[in-house]
């Protein structure tokens, strides 16, 4: 019951046009009330309605920085609600709907080799830095019904040791690490705060790099190559 009352929940919350599109403009990054007002034309007061809306279901987090609140999409509650879609449709998800979408303007690169899903690395690539944290034990399961992960001490040294900080995780209510089911390996790749973080480094370090209009990302590198880079200086 509490389930079906999540997604009841978030499916009320995405049938009001102006939070959808709301939702649109913090999926570009982190906004404040003034600059989501600017970018929807949607007045203020009705802005920061719908944010006390969507932060009530779990779409959106906050944090003040200074004098002023900014916002943040949690995407992990989209991702599960297009997995029960994906499941009622038959394997014709959001994600995969939107692949075909874009299949003519990525046929000259693999979409399946490595692209974002929402802020983190999918595709062949996403796949095996899952098993390969898995593997090193930097990463275990920590619940198997999702699946989730929690990071060893030995991974916090690792990711230390490549300059990626978690320190900040506590600052959002996101998921840290679970298992995101990948649309075209059919496998989990690596989802959740920890996800993002790496994605982040390894287009810092250029293992992978994005391709303008699309969600394929260029492979430069291994994972091999970026688990033994060292802390960029």
């Amino acid at each position: 019951m509490k389930q079906r009352s999540i997604k009841n929940d978030i499916a009320r919350a995405l049938s009001n046009p102006e939070r959808t599109m709301i939702i649109e403009v913090l999926a570009s990054g982190t906004h404040n009330v003034g600059s989501i007002v600017k970018s929807t034309g949607i007045s203020q007061s009705k802005v920061s309605t719908h944010l006390s809306e969507l932060h009530s279901v779990g779409l959106v987090s906050s944090h003040r920085s200074g004098r002023e609140i900014r916002y943040s999409l949690i995407p992990e509650p989209l991702e599960s609600y297009s997995i029960w879609l994906d499941d009622l449709a038959g394997s014709k998800s959001i994600n995969s709907i939107c692949d075909s979408e874009n299949i003519k303007s990525e046929k000259s690169h693999d979409f399946s080799e490595a692209r974002t899903c929402y802020d983190h690395l999918a595709g062949k690539l996403g796949v095996e830095l899952l098993h390969s944290l898995l593997q090193r034990s930097w990463i275990v399961v920590d619940d198997t019904k999702k699946p989730t992960y929690r990071l060893t001490d030995n991974g916090a040294i690792e990711l230390e040791r490549l300059g990626i900080s978690i320190r900040f995780y506590e600052l959002g209510r996101r998921i840290f690490a679970y298992g995101c089911r990948d649309v075209s390996e059919r496998d989990y790749h690596l989802g959740g705060f920890l996800g993002a973080v790496i994605l982040k480094d390894m287009i810092k370090k250029k293992i992978v790099s994005a391709i303008p209009q699309t969600r394929t990302l260029k492979v430069n590198g291994t994972i091999e190559g970026w688990l033994s880079k060292k802390r960029a200086r």
